[in-house]
């Protein structure tokens, strides 16, 4: 269950999208390692398991969480799993609440689902669904998420609901609001268990309107560390072999962002730049200590090793650095911090 109990350890999150540019490995092998690595991720004190959702891509990227994530539960017994984000917006609420609860039940109440209105209007054109409501109807679908959990039937928009298997959890999945706006953090204080902004300076507004309504925070980690961490033994070969991943992922995320009314035009990003952008990092376990032991409390901390389409031996090597070396390290000298401190 999400919480708001301080802790000196980040929060380490596995995060997939399973995109396969046409000159990497196939979406049947970046499947396969995924549940590989979420197994990996599950014995080895990783905390949670992410996937994200995205439609009309010429690469795949990751169209339907719900499968993804009845899949990860299905393989692992401990790890949290949760769509970040599902583009509520985009589907309908009851149906989701269905889906939901089925994959709460296959998991033993280890859900999570982070929800957002989406910024992409040829997603929403594609899927027969109003662009300039979608902060409304995101409203409304999460008040008939909570009504269609708590096992009551009722009607909605003239239809019939009733929601069965209900979840494992009481009340069922926490849902955390994503979002990357002022309005959203207020969104998230009025009707979310959580916020989960992509910009740590927008915690603040989320505790401010918390505060406004009487109410106590949920769960609001800051994000922290590169989009990208890799680490490799030696990084210089691993980039060379990592870049074209890179950037199609980056120029990808340009050319969306430059569509949607809060982003500029997208950048031209030439292959030999894209380490200079700082998003993405490959690093030695060494120096990935050295990042990690800066973080502070109460932080996020999401590792994307198949980002890109990256090949999974290279990311399963990256994984497997970290859990071997950076995490031990980081904890031992952070569980003796906390014990002097204490």
């Amino acid at each position: 269950m999400t919480g708001t109990a301080a802790r000196t350890h980040p929060v380490i999150a596995l995060r997939y999208d399973l995109r396969a540019p046409d000159f990497g490995p196939s979406h049947a092998e970046l499947f396969a390692a995924m549940l590989d690595q979420v197994v990996y991720a599950d014995q080895n004190g990783l905390e949670r398991v992410h996937v994200s959702e995205h439609h009309h891509t010429t690469d795949g990227y990751l169209p339907s969480v719900f499968p993804a994530l009845a899949a990860i539960a299905a393989r692992t017994s401990r790890v949290r799993i949760r769509p970040s984000a599902l583009i509520l917006p985009l589907h309908d609420p009851v149906r989701i609440a269905e889906d939901a609860a089925v994959v709460d039940n296959i998991s033993g109440g280890r859900l999570d689902v982070t929800v957002g209105a989406g910024y992409r209007e040829v997603e929403f054109r594609m899927l027969a669904r109003g662009f300039a409501d979608r902060g409304t109807r995101l409203r409304h679908a999460v008040q008939v998420l909570r009504r269609a959990w708590s096992g009551e039937q009722f009607t909605w928009d003239d239809r019939p609901v009733l929601v069965r298997p209900l979840p494992v959890q009481r009340d069922g999945p926490p849902i955390i609001m994503g979002g990357s706006t002022p309005r959203t953090a207020r969104r998230a204080a009025e009707i979310a268990d959580g916020y989960d902004p992509a910009s740590p300076s927008l915690i603040e507004d989320y505790l401010m309107a918390c505060a406004e309504l009487g109410k106590q925070p949920g769960e609001h980690l800051t994000r922290v560390g590169p989009f990208f961490l890799h680490l490799a033994d030696d990084p210089e070969r691993t980039r060379h072999l990592l870049a074209r991943h890179v950037q199609h992922e980056m120029q990808q995320y340009a050319s969306w962002n430059a569509d949607s009314a809060h982003f500029g035009a997208a950048p031209d990003i030439p292959l030999e730049s894209v380490w200079q952008v700082g998003s993405h990092r490959v690093l030695t376990p060494d120096e990935a200590i050295e990042l990690v032991r800066g973080f502070p409390p109460n932080s996020l901390l999401t590792l994307n090793p198949l980002s890109g389409g990256t090949p999974p031996a290279l990311a399963h090597e990256s994984l497997r650095l970290f859990v071997e070396k950076v995490l031990p390290a980081v904890r031992t000298e952070l569980d003796a911090t906390a014990g002097r401190q204490a």
